[in-house]
């Protein structure tokens, strides 16, 4: 049969004798009953709450401007330097035999005038090998040449030949004087500052909405409902699209303050300009910021292999007594983890059964889980959930041989307290008297409008839209003040 109007949606069907169910449903449709007029979330972590819980451990603190800013650490300023070369004398002649013997003098050639007249110097044998500087050092080029002689009571000392080879490291011990009427000593060395920087990034978003969005429903035919975070129950669309532009904005600056990246050129320009033409100037985000020396890639770390790489974030940089760590990661990652502890406590846990092991006879229940270690030289940590490692937005491979994705096992390592003036080491950062905003340009209709009601008297708008729209705006970065003292360890294929 032909169609007889384009507002036609179905074609007639003709039957004879009884008419049955399935003639019914053919004519009006099957009309199922409604279960539950709720919607439920697959996903019960609200993952724009568990990034601001993540970000709160961190203070705040404010700039006066909109503006790059800068801060300082300074290093250890006592060094060792590699040796350029070595020469029998001054002449820069070459060496043909072990020198040094019957305190003979000879030469060594550094690229840093670090040294001084008088200063003994040693290089990897400390205890046998000992070098006196006797003289003033001589500029050679733009490097230093040193006139020096072994020290000690063995005149018959000579000093190897292998123990000179380029790129062998020397330092300063101290320096020897006379007990009557020295007149002098050695001078000091200093090591400048590294200077920081980095600034805070813009980001924004916003919606539109048609005023018809007002009085529709989550869906007008079942009338279905959902609940926000804080329980109130809603079943309008213009309530569940402003719920979930919160979430997403909330997700968003989080993202920003973790992954941003510094866009800044090294000849001034920022690399990147917005709609409006102007430069879209990027801060440096908390992962960009950590010391590329202390990531390390290992898909299948275990428990040696984290001690190790704490004992390295710790060496010659953290007193024993200050060797408290905090490593955070996802449910893969505190899942292996606990299992390396459990292995490791499995001698001792016998005699703590009493607190893991419950009920009787044939009910019973094993329970209790690791989430801190102790170890050599100081070394604890205290492991946390850190539930944005599973952030299923976050594209990520799978972990080989498992189910969950390989960002779940990632590891983040904190040293816990303060740095050494007492300013936290990580800090969000904002402009002072410069929260976010929100606006909401209104036209014909608002998100204010009371659904299933016209407006009676006159009111102000910004556009003749027949919509609104939403827009934020809001300024927000991250400092870490001393940048090795945290450390990421990695799978290989992320």
């Amino acid at each position: 049969m032909t169609s007889i109007s384009p507002l036609q949606l179905n074609q007639p069907k003709s039957w004879s004798g009884m008419t049955d169910k399935n003639h019914l449903m053919y004519l009006m449709g099957e009309q199922r009953e409604l279960f539950t007029d709720m919607v439920d979330d697959i996903m019960a972590i609200n993952y724009s709450d568990e990034y601001r819980r993540f970000l709160s451990q961190f203070p705040v603190r404010t700039l006066e401007k909109d503006s790059e800013y800068e801060w300082y650490l300074k290093g250890i300023n006592l060094r060792n330097y590699p040796l350029v070369n070595a020469y029998a004398d001054l002449n820069a002649t070459v060496l043909s035999s072990d020198p040094g013997f019957g305190f003979s003098t000879f030469v060594l050639e550094f690229d840093v005038r670090m040294f001084e007249h008088t200063d003994l110097i040693v290089g990897s044998k400390p205890e046998v090998y000992q070098l006196q500087i006797v003289n003033e050092p001589v500029a050679f080029g733009t490097n230093w040449l040193y006139e020096v002689r072994l020290w000690g009571a063995d005149a018959t000392l000579t000093l190897p030949l292998s123990e000179l080879a380029a790129g062998t490291r020397w330092t300063k011990l101290y320096s020897p004087a006379e007990q009557k009427l020295s007149e002098k000593g050695g001078t000091v060395q200093h090591d400048g500052y590294f200077k920081m920087v980095n600034r805070i990034s813009k980001i924004r978003k916003q919606y539109e909405a048609p005023g018809e969005m007002i009085d529709a429903r989550i869906n007008d035919a079942k009338q279905v409902k959902f609940k926000d975070a804080n329980g109130k129950m809603h079943m309008y669309w213009i309530d569940m699209l402003n719920v979930d532009y919160l979430k997403e904005w909330d997700c968003e600056k989080a993202y920003q303050i973790l992954y941003s990246k510094w866009n800044k050129l090294p000849n001034g320009v920022y690399a990147h300009d917005g709609t409006s033409g102007n430069p879209i100037k990027a801060g440096s985000g908390f992962y960009e910021q950590i010391s590329p020396s202390n990531i390390s890639y290992n898909t299948f770390w275990d428990l040696d292999f984290v001690l190790s790489q704490l004992q390295l974030l710790s060496y010659n940089k953290i007193k024993q007594s200050d060797r408290k760590f905090k490593i955070m990661t996802g449910e893969g990652g505190f899942t292996r983890m606990h299992g390396f502890i459990d292995q490791t406590a499995v001698n001792f846990s016998y005699n703590n059964a009493g607190s893991r092991v419950s009920g009787s006879n044939t009910d019973l229940k094993v329970s209790g889980q690791f989430k801190a270690y102790g170890h050599l030289n100081g070394i604890e940590f205290e492991l946390e959930a850190m539930p944005v490692q599973d952030d299923p937005r976050i594209p990520s491979p799978m972990y080989p041989g498992g189910n969950l994705p390989a960002r779940s096992y990632e590891l983040l390592i904190m040293q816990m307290g303060t740095a050494s003036d007492g300013i936290p080491n990580v800090q969000q950062v904002r402009l002072k008297n410069n929260t976010e905003s929100h606006r909401y340009i209104v036209g014909m209709r608002s998100p204010f409008d009371t659904p299933g009601q016209s407006a009676v008297n006159p009111t102000m708008a910004s556009s003749g839209k027949d919509g609104w729209e939403v827009k934020s705006m809001c300024d927000v970065g991250i400092q870490i003040n001393n940048p090795t003292k945290i450390a990421r360890i990695l799978p290989n294929i992320i």
